[in-house]
């Protein structure tokens, strides 16, 4: 009973968490653009406030002193938006991600900055907050649009390849190749003049890089890559091999700004060049234990079996390859893309892996005593055992296979998420898009691999269903007991390891 309370509580939260992403993500994405005077101490208050609540990277100064185009760009959003009679500094803008989200004309303080981030997420349209303390907003889109063009230019983009896991020869010490491309889109109305690419490596390290493209360095590891003109429908790689010392992190982040003064434009991102090797020892053997652990799962064993042996009963064993691997591949989909959602989960509310550790320890010792008894008893809750039968008893065709797959994928969450949120808290932590997807691929791969196993001995071998459902009778307490020791196991290295 306790465990099919915790099981619909696990999924209740999974779904609300996977629900909630985007605004956590939203939050980690704000960017601002101040434009002001550097001698104006209203704009050095307002500027050192956003820095303190959203990080300097995040925060760009537009000095009106420097750049003519800058005040031409200010005279333009006042007139535009009718933010007040007089030009009053500084005037912030504030983008979520890569939409602007609010204008503010003047200065405010800072708890004026740190509510606003708050309310500004559901807001539909672009906040106005004029010279005098009026706000509205403006939901008109091409004014909006034009704003983005004029303080945010989208016509170029910013790419990253590091697809290798950077080699360490000793504890301290880095060494790896990555790429940096720098494309501009085919539909840009403008060319972009004397671009730049500021590369920062992180202070502490020591920092030497080989490259065939000119460079200068700013400052301590700071490296300057100059580019030239990018016409639309152009683009720019970097290649560079580095080698970092006195760096014992296990992973490697670099700072790249784009910048083109001429075209009043700055793009800043924060990119994982790689993982040390060492890191990936242990975090793959994770991954694949709890892979194997979730594989032989009874919950999924034994709904496929049962789906096999409906599906041959009833039109033989060719129609049962017909509707098997539509249904296997809708599971591998779907598994993947929620285990995309719960990663991204992780990234932004890292305390959980913790209780995510408390509850594999639980689930463990759950399917350890279950497997004990000789008993397998499914935490699936009853009502959604009615609709993974009703499923199976209508599953006649491969379209009806995908679908009953998918759904079954959902309803089966509370038997099979222990191994795989497990595996997920793992993921996050390599904090690299390339290497996470692989893993999360072999993931589910192994998941699956019985699956494909089961059909091709009905299919190829000829193996009576009346066998297999003998088998599948006898074994699942087996299974359950197997499972649980490798979550038990995994959970407690992770206790010590993370």
């Amino acid at each position: 009973m306790l465990r099919n309370k915790l099981t619909i509580l696990l999924m209740i939260f999974l779904v609300i968490s996977i629900l909630l992403t985007p605004f956590l993500k939203a939050e980690n994405d704000v960017y601002i653009y101040i434009y002001g005077e550097s001698t104006c101490p209203s704009c050095f208050q307002v500027k050192n406030d956003l820095i303190k609540l959203f990080g300097k990277d995040r925060v760009f100064f537009r000095d009106l002193l420097e750049n003519q185009n800058y005040v031409s760009d200010f005279q333009n959003i006042y007139n535009m938006f009718k933010l007040g009679d007089r030009l009053e500094v500084p005037l912030t803008i504030i983008f979520i991600g890569d939409d602007v989200k609010a204008i503010v004309a003047g200065p405010r303080d800072y708890d004026y900055w740190a509510d606003m981030i708050k309310y500004l997420k559901p807001i539909r349209g672009l906040l106005i907050s004029d010279v005098d303390g009026n706000e509205y907003v403006c939901k008109d889109s091409k004014a909006i649009n034009a704003l983005v063009n004029l303080v945010k230019p989208q016509h170029i983009a910013l790419e990253t390849f590091s697809l290798r896991a950077l080699t360490n020869t000793s504890e301290t010490t880095l060494g790896g190749t990555f790429e940096l491309k720098v494309s501009t889109y085919n539909n840009a109305s403008f060319k972009y003049s004397d671009c730049k690419i500021f590369i920062k490596f992180p202070v502490e390290a020591e920092v030497d890089i080989k490259t065939e493209h000119r460079y200068f360095t700013y400052g301590k590891n700071i490296f300057i890559f100059e580019l030239g003109e990018l016409n639309p429908g152009e683009n720019k790689t970097i290649s560079i091999d580095v080698e970092i010392d006195e760096y014992d992190k296990d992973t490697l982040f670099i700072t790249v700004d784009l910048v083109s003064e001429e075209n009043n434009f700055n793009k800043t991102t924060t990119i994982v060049v790689g993982v040390r090797r060492e890191k990936l020892k242990t975090i793959i053997p994770v991954v694949i234990a709890m892979a194997l652990a979730d594989s032989i799962n009874p919950c999924t064993f034994s709904v496929f079996t049962a789906l096999i042996l409906i599906s041959t009963a009833i039109s033989g064993r060719k129609r049962a390859l017909a509707i098997g691997i539509p249904f296997i591949s809708a599971i591998y989909i779907a598994y993947f893309l929620m285990g995309l959602g719960l990663i991204r989960v992780f990234e932004y509310i890292p305390y959980l892996k913790y209780i995510i550790i408390a509850l594999a320890l639980f689930f463990g010792i759950s399917s350890i005593m279950g497997g004990l008894s000789g008993r397998f008893k499914s935490p699936v809750p009853r009502k959604f055992k009615k609709l993974i039968d009703k499923l199976l008893e209508r599953t006649v065709n491969p379209f009806s296979a995908m679908g009953a797959g998918l759904i079954i994928s959902v309803t089966l969450l509370p038997c099979t998420s222990g191994p795989y949120l497990v595996a997920t808290a793992v993921l996050a932590h390599l904090k690299n898009i390339y290497l996470t997807c692989l893993l999360l691929a072999i993931y589910n791969f192994i998941f699956v691999l019985p699956l494909f196993i089961i059909l091709g001995g009905i299919i190829t071998l000829s193996m009576r269903t009346k066998t297999l459902k003998i088998w599948r009778s006898r074994h699942l307490s087996v299974m359950e007991l197997i499972s649980g020791i490798l979550l038990i196991l995994i959970s407690v290295y992770l206790l010590i390891a993370l």
